[in-house]
């Protein structure tokens, strides 16, 4: 199973011609554009693990949201640090195209059966060297249960119970939809 810091050594271990230092700088740049705007839609505890369950705002497409859920083998811990072992389920095209079948490999991959049956084919056009990482969304997401406790993780959350984390295949035509809505808006 992955963690935070087995993944950026894997990064900085890589054949990527950009540094590592560029890379998190991209990410963290993402991160604060991204970060009040995250909304924590629930965390609670399954089979003695931490889920958290995000939804973060697209970059292209106004009031549209990509589910990210976490599933932390925290230990009963209340913080979440960067060896904390993690699974993870993002239906954003970027986590999916470059890292999905990467995490499926490493058995840190949420919810397998919600992406398509190529899942078990290596991004080879778009991760090439098959290196770990992270998109935007699953970097911003860990980004803010690394720095806030469980509790107030907790406290935040918008349910009280585990909402329906949608299919790849059902957000890919619910952001076809919404940008056709977008689309429409605009022109009018």
């Amino acid at each position: 199973m992955l963690n935070a810091k087995t993944m950026l050594t894997n990064i900085s271990k890589g054949q990527s011609s950009i540094p590592l230092r560029y890379i998190i700088s991209g990410l963290e740049a993402d991160y604060n554009k991204l970060k009040d705007s995250i909304r924590i839609a629930y965390t609670g505890n399954q089979n003695g693990k931490t889920m958290v369950y995000f939804k973060v705002p697209s970059g292209s497409v106004r009031n549209f949201y990509y589910d990210c859920v976490f599933e932390f083998d925290n230990n009963g811990t209340d913080n979440i640090k960067a060896d904390t072992n993690f699974k993870v389920y993002c239906n954003s095209p970027s986590f999916y195209f470059r890292f999905a079948n990467i995490f499926k490999r490493y058995g840190s991959l949420l919810y397998p059966e919600k992406y398509p049956s190529f899942l078990d084919i290596p991004a080879e056009v778009r991760n090439a060297f098959q290196v770990t990482g992270f998109d935007k969304y699953v970097y911003a997401c860990l980004r803010i249960v690394t720095q806030i406790s469980l509790s107030d993780l907790d406290e935040r959350r918008e349910s009280q119970s585990a909402p329906r984390v949608s299919t790849f295949a059902e957000k890919q035509a619910e952001y076809k939809r919404a940008k056709g809505n977008q689309n429409q808006s605009e022109e009018d």
